[in-house]
This record gives C-alpha cells, structure tokens and sequence, in this order.
C-alpha cells in the first residue's frame, strides 16, 4: 500500500529486501545535531523496516519513536502480519516527525529516531538516511558539532530547482522505483542524488534509549558481591540455549561492584550484547558520582538486549539449534571488583532439564525458575537484593508492559 500526504511518503508492501541505498542500522537509532537554520536545510528522514510477526501470533507492531533532547513527543507504527515478511518503507519532513522543537539559547538541539518493534516481532532489517539540501559553507560546523553517525547516512540532494518542491511533489512510483533500486551506493552517488559524508555529534544517545519494557536498577554502598549471583571473570557473561529454551527466558539481572580511587568521580557504563557474536542492543548511561566502594544491581528484559529493534531473536537467521548470548560490561570512571548475573525463566519441562544437565550451556547456579508468575518476579527481584519499596525505574521505562508475563 502506498501512502501520500503533506509532510511524509511511504510504502508498505510484502518483499525481502531493503532499498541499498538506504545505511543499515541494526540499532534503530539516529542521532544528530542541529540548529534551526541547520534544520530548514533537512528535507527528509528515509527509514525502512522488514519484519513479520512471529509464528503462532496473528501480528504485531513495529514503531518510530521521535525524540528532542531526550524528550520523546508522537510515534506512528504500522501492524506486520504472520507468516511473511513485509516491507515498511517511509519518508518524513523533519517539521512533521519533530513537530514540537524549542531550541535552546545555543540555538543547537539533539534529533533523535528510534524504531521499536512489540512482542513477537521478528526484525530482518532496519535501515536510515538524512536527505538535505547541500550545506556548502555549513558543512564544516555540521562535522564540528556531529562526529558519531556513519557518515554514508547523509545525503546531498543537488538540483538547480527547488528542492523542496521536487520533494513534495515525488510520485508514488518514484517511491517504488526507490523501493526496488539494487544499485550499489557508488552508483547512486554519482546520480542526480550525490552523497557526501558528514559525521554527527558524539552526544550519549544511548543516554536516551526508549523501550517498551521496563527494567529496574538499584545503587547501593557496598564492597562485595552477594552470594545469590554466579560471578564471572572476564568482564563477560555467556551462555548458550536453544529456540526452546529461550522462549522461557525472562529476564537478567547483573551484580557489578565498582571502586573508587581518588576522590568523587562520575561512573558511567556499557552493556554490550551480541547474539553469536553480532552486536545488538548497546545500553550507555551514568550512574551518579561516587567517592567510595558501591553495587550496583540492573534487571533486564532479554528483547532489550538481544532482539533486533528489541524484537524477537530470529533463530533461523543463523541456522544454528544453540544460539551464544553475551553480555559485555564496562565501567568508565571506577574499576570493576565484581561481576556476577543471575538468569530468569519460566518453569522447565522435564525433556528441557535433561538437555540442560546434558549441555551444560548455562550453568546450573545461574538459573532460576518461576513457579507462580503471579508473585514470582518480585521474589526473583528479592533474591536479586533489589527492594521493591525502593526501586528506581531507568529511563528505559515505559507505560507498559509485564508482557512476558502473560
């Protein structure tokens, strides 16, 4: 189906590929900064997804979430349906996604787009690109305020007419033939579309990721890890279960003890994780400052972590029965003492116990299984030492959402 109105084109269609000329972005995230006079000169954000709904589900929602310094404003989503994979290609004006700008006394403000997918969601691929009138004399302030983005996500569109104008006026079979370009991007740029690379501001994006689930942290002054948590050595927790298994997976929470040398210091951190060694879905962000010994305990929801667009994790991609999961933890600002994680599942069949015990790819100390839901997560999150009357949500919280309990 195609879409035209004022501000936004898009295309929505069963297919397997994305446009090549679009960067992909397995993180759904785009980030950048820009003034007001800057922001006139943007004429589109692109954006494509190719997901389907699970199977066993009748559908679910993929959704584009727009955000000014860290405030999020409206999101639109499309439902994708079983059984195939479809095609969810769309063009914004930046005055539409972004609709609610205040700029700050220094005129400069962080653009941020992010594409989250629902339960039972199964991602392909995600893609973006920023399309703009040339800069010329304000692309070297453009590099000096932006240096994280690939720079291949910045196109320059060159005509002698007005671009704006070619833009709202591009046809919905011009949108297709974008839809089914299979030119490389050194072909592209020598068209009428010239790309030129621009890098964007190393700003903590990451700082303002959104979720649909939520998690909870807690920080507390202590020196040693509690016995509950199987501690890790290498900085790294691993483990491997099958498509069975991981359909029973709740939840992580990870234990890290940090020191502090030296006076006050801010504490900041990265979670790494990858999916048979592919990297997913990084979470950065500060813990406060601290002059001393502390703990700090964080409970995860596993899509937040590994599933693409916090999506499903799609077992067929790699045509493996055992998938690795890996977590990588850094602290910047203090050293790591301890480690330790502690695993989340619904009951286990027998059949599943016996693979377990046979395997052994997820230790045993590790793992901790749910008898009753009704009440199960908060005495995990007890054995966890994560108080219920004194927990903190994160800034990846949303309204939603104990689906995993259901």
């Amino acid at each position: 189906m195609f879409h035209h109105s004022y501000g936004d084109q898009e295309l929505f269609m069963p297919g397997e590929e994305m446009p090549e000329w679009l960067v992909p972005n397995n993180e759904g995230q785009i980030s950048f900064m820009a003034t007001k006079d800057l922001l006139e000169k943007f004429l589109g954000l692109a954006f494509c997804v190719v997901a389907r709904a699970k199977c066993g589900q009748k559908d679910g929602g993929v959704h584009i979430g727009p955000a000014i310094n860290g405030r999020r404003s409206w999101g639109q989503g499309r439902v994708f349906q079983r059984d195939f994979n479809q095609v969810w290609l769309k063009c914004y004006k930046p005055r539409l996604l972004w609709d609610q700008v205040s700029f700050g006394p220094n005129g400069w403000n962080c653009f941020i787009a992010t594409i989250r997918a629902e339960d039972d969601v199964i991602v392909k691929k995600c893609g973006f690109r920023l399309i703009c009138k040339p800069l010329e004399n304000d692309l070297e302030i453009f590099r000096q305020h932006n240096q994280s983005l690939d720079p291949a996500l910045l196109y320059e569109v060159r005509h002698e007419d007005n671009q704006m104008s070619t833009a709202e006026k591009k046809s919905s079979s011009e949108i297709e033939d974008l839809l089914d370009n299979k030119t490389s991007r050194e072909e592209n740029s020598s068209s009428d579309l010239i790309l030129e690379g621009s890098n964007v501001t190393d700003f903590p994006i990451q700082n303002y990721h959104f979720s649909y689930y939520r998690d909870f942290q807690n920080v507390v002054p202590r020196g040693e890890m509690p016995e509950e948590f199987v501690p890790v050595e290498d900085g790294t927790i691993s483990f491997m279960v099958s498509q069975d298994l991981y359909d029973k997976f709740l939840g992580l929470a990870l234990c890290v003890v940090f020191s502090v040398e030296d006076g006050k210091k801010e504490i900041s951190f990265d979670i790494v994780p990858h999916v048979n060694g592919e990297r997913r879905n990084v979470l950065s962000g500060t813990l406060g400052s601290f002059d001393s010994d502390h703990m700090w305990i964080r409970y995860l929801i596993p899509r937040m972590l590994w599933g693409l667009l916090e999506g499903e994790v799609d077992f067929d991609q790699f045509e493996e029965s055992y998938l690795r999961f890996s977590l990588r933890i850094g602290v910047s600002g203090g050293t790591v003492k301890k480690l330790g994680y502690l695993l989340r599942f619904r009951q286990l069949e027998d059949d599943l116990k016996v693979v377990l015990e046979d395997t052994q790819f997820v230790d045993p100390a590790a793992l901790c299984e749910d008898l009753d839901r009704s009440r199960d997560l908060m005495e995990f999150l007890k054995k966890c030492h994560l108080p219920i009357e004194n927990l903190e949500w994160t800034e990846s919280e949303s309204e939603s959402n104990e689906s995993e309990e259901e």
